[in-house]
């Protein structure tokens, strides 16, 4: 799961992103958090990138129509605009992607 954010105020996104930390499904594995992405094709339309693995497609459905994601997403809203992509990512081996990191 893909999270691209505009946003607007930092004080509130603090809180949200704690909020989110919270929230996490143990299923669900944060891959990356960027408060300044470098954009490198196309327009730059977001100040923040969020990257969510989670080991299917209907984990990652299941939480964003969870009663808690639903209030997390009234708090995001205060803070920024989103658009969040889901991406298949089943048969990714997260301990390959580990070891290729440490290389």
């Amino acid at each position: 799961m893909i999270t691209r954010l505009q946003v607007h105020d930092r004080r509130r996104f603090r809180h949200f992103q704690t909020a989110f930390i919270a929230i996490k499904p143990a299923n669900a594995v944060v891959l990356a958090g960027d408060g300044a992405p470098s954009v490198i094709e196309g327009e730059d339309i977001c100040n923040h990138v969020g990257v969510l693995y989670f080991p299917e497609t209907k984990a990652a459905e299941d939480f964003l129509e969870s009663p808690d994601f639903q209030s997390y997403s009234v708090m995001r809203t205060a803070c920024a605009e989103a658009q969040t992509i889901l991406v298949d990512a089943a048969g990714i081996d997260l301990d390959a992607v580990a070891t290729a990191a440490k290389i």
